[in-house]
């Protein structure tokens, strides 16, 4: 193709663009077709659509919905059942919760074990040694804290020999008495 040619042929395309687009622009909109103006089979022909248009009351609509099936509510009712509604979750969420608390109970229950024994203190023990006896018997959990509240009671000298029956539910005020002269 020349180089004439192709202008031409260009400018052809120009001018056909610029046409369609006044006739497009231009041109009337064509209007558009309306369910209303086809008549329903539940609809009388012989009437016009905006006859068929007439205005219901609230029990009219009301009765018309309920007949298809809805369930109509006043506003007053409806906050009823949504506070209703609410209740109902928050007693749920805290029965959720209680039973969480109760198995959590149940199982720290399970956990806890009472340890008993029969603590023989001899002649020439220290109270460091009744402290490991008691942390080795599974009494308290540790030795040196025996140890502490014996001195902070200032009874390391007064340990009498015997035998004493001890279990992990004392505090360990009350096994420091039990072993120790007050």
């Amino acid at each position: 193709m020349s180089e004439k040619t192709m202008r031409s042929f260009a400018g052809g395309l120009i001018v056909a663009a610029v046409i369609l687009g006044i006739t497009y622009f231009l041109s009337p909109a064509e209007s558009k077709q309306t369910e209303a103006a086809e008549p329903k089979a539940t609809e009388e022909v012989d009437q016009p659509a905006e006859a068929t248009k007439e205005e219901l009351s609230t029990e009219e609509m009301e009765e018309a919905l309920q007949s298809q099936g809805f369930i109509i509510h006043s506003e007053e009712e409806w906050n009823n059942i949504n506070k209703d509604m609410k209740d109902i979750a928050s007693v749920k969420e805290e029965n959720e919760k209680l039973k969480k608390q109760l198995n959590d109970a149940k199982e720290n229950e399970n956990e806890k074990a009472v340890y008993r024994t029969m603590l023989t203190v001899t002649s020439g023990m220290t109270s460091i040694d009744v402290g490991n006896a008691l942390e080795s018997a599974k009494i308290i959990k540790n030795g040196k804290d025996f140890f502490d509240a014996v001195e902070k009671k200032g009874l390391e000298n007064d340990l009498r020999p015997g035998t004493f029956e001890v279990n992990s539910d004392m505090s360990m005020n009350e096994l420091v008495n039990k072993v120790f002269k007050k």
